[in-house]
C-alpha cells in the first residue's frame, strides 16, 4: 500500500484520520459507476507521521494542479484505506 499507511494498519501506530465525508463520496461514486477501478489520488504532504493522508479524488478528465501531489491507485485500495484510517484511534 502506498504511503505507510500499512503502518499503521498493521498496528505500528495508532491513530484515525476523518475520512467520513470523503469515504461516503466515494462508495457514492463506486455504486453509481462514477469512478472506475483506478482514480487519481490528491494527497496531503507529508506530516510528523510520514503518512499523506487522502485530500480528494479527481473523475475521469479532470485537470491536476501543478502544485497538487497525486498518484494513480486502485478504487478498492483507496477504499481500503480510508475505512482503515477512519477507525483506527
Amino acid at each position: 500500500m502506498a504511503y505507510n499507511w500499512q503502518q499503521f494498519k498493521n498496528g505500528l501506530f495508532g491513530f484515525s484520520y476523518d475520512y467520513e465525508e470523503l469515504l461516503a463520496k466515494l462508495k457514492t461514486d463506486v455504486a453509481t459507476g462514477d469512478v472506475g477501478d483506478k482514480i487519481v489520488v490528491i494527497r496531503y504532504r507529508r506530516d510528523d507521521t510520514d503518512y499523506r493522508p487522502i485530500r480528494d479524488y479527481l473523475y475521469e478528465g479532470e485537470a491536476v494542479s501543478e502544485d497538487e501531489e497525486y498518484s494513480f491507485e486502485n478504487t478498492a485500495d483507496v477504499l481500503e484505506e480510508m475505512e482503515a484510517m477512519n477507525s483506527i484511534f
